[in-house]
């Protein structure tokens, strides 16, 4: 349900903590990782990664110390079997791979059911340097007949807190790019009450309704999840007595595969804050920048400015060739770096 997210602030104040134009005023500001969330990361990396290797499947509870519980941070089913029921039971593989996102440090964890030939593999990032986790799930069907039915995959079902008393419990999200006057529209909602909170985008394109990008606030601390998915994704929100359970992944995925064939999830990015909000934004923005933005001849290129066709073009509907020429050279000697070409060409 989504009816009672609310605005959370106007849509200059949004742009400018998620565009980066915010200065860092105040230090407390300025997005720098501290020892604390490193402590809190590698804690909780390290502890769900020996329950795996002690073959406990879905791990363990946690403690009402440390912010996230044990538990393997997804879920599936198949057939009607949970994943957290027959996991432990696979035969379980675990190896080093190389860096799948840029400064990272990789992990495998692979499952095998001998009976079926379906393979889970996991694939963990950390990093040194930041408060962050990034993971995709891979099912591959290495026997010779078609798989059982795989339906209800949370690429991410992580439980966070908890809150003590009346601390907030609050989901920040964002409306995604529509061409209204409410694009990019910072919400809020408020978990505490328990109503479930669905957010996902219209029509398979992941930023047409809503940004796939998520800040839990739990009191002084949070997460920030971001979906990495071209098509529909769907993200759930639900509090669990103190905690709150975030998960999502691809919508209403429900397949099997046949022999041979393999399907990744969305990729998943969670990064770990404690103290205030806005340094929970900043600090989510240098990970961005550091290991996911691309590089060019090895450096971070300065911001570009850019046109786009459509509008110009009247939403595309009066778009020829000759006039595409037309605005490129009229654009030639303007500075502007790119002239992209939407819809309508």
């Amino acid at each position: 349900m989504t009816e009672h997210l609310q605005r959370s602030s106007s849509l200059a104040w949004f742009m400018a903590i998620y565009a980066g134009i915010v200065s860092a005023q105040d230090v407390s500001w300025d997005g720098a990782p501290r020892d604390r969330e490193m402590r809190v990361v590698d804690s909780w990396t390290k502890r769900v990664a020996d329950s795996v290797a002690r073959n406990e499947g879905a791990g363990t509870a946690g403690s009402d110390i440390h912010p996230f519980t044990g538990e393997l941070p997804f879920r599936f089913r198949l057939n009607e079997e949970d994943s957290r029921a027959f996991l432990a039971q696979w035969e379980y593989e675990a190896a080093d791979a190389s860096a799948a996102i840029r400064g990272g440090e990789t992990h495998h964890h692979s499952w095998l059911d001998p009976k079926t030939g379906l393979r889970l593999t996991w694939e963990v990032t950390t990093f040194p340097n930041y408060p962050a986790v990034d993971w995709t799930l891979t099912f591959e069907n290495t026997g010779s007949a078609p798989s059982p039915r795989i339906h209800k995959v949370r690429a991410i079902d992580l439980v966070a807190g908890p809150v003590r008393g009346r601390e907030a419990r609050l989901l920040h999200a964002a409306r995604g790019g529509a061409p209204t006057g409410i694009a990019y529209q910072p919400l809020q909602a408020d978990l505490a009450g328990g109503v479930p909170v669905r957010l996902e985008p219209v029509d398979g394109r992941s930023s047409n309704g809503y940004l796939p990008f998520f800040n839990l606030q739990l009191g002084q601390q949070g997460v920030i999840v971001g979906l990495g998915w071209s098509g529909q994704w769907a993200m759930n929100a639900v509090a669990e007595g103190p905690r709150v359970r975030l998960h999502g992944g691809q919508s209403n995925l429900d397949l099997r595969l046949g022999a041979g064939e393999r399907i990744r999830s969305p990729r998943v990015l969670v990064v770990y804050w404690k103290g205030e909000r806005l340094h929970g934004q900043n600090l989510w923005r240098r990970v961005l920048r550091d290991h996911y933005c691309p590089l060019l001849d090895g450096k971070h290129p300065l911001p570009f400015v850019q046109c786009n066709s459509w509008f110009p073009l009247r939403n595309g509907e009066n778009a020829t060739e000759a006039k595409l020429i037309s605005y490129l050279n009229g654009y030639a000697g303007s500075g502007l770096d790119y002239l992209v070409m939407d819809a309508g060409w």
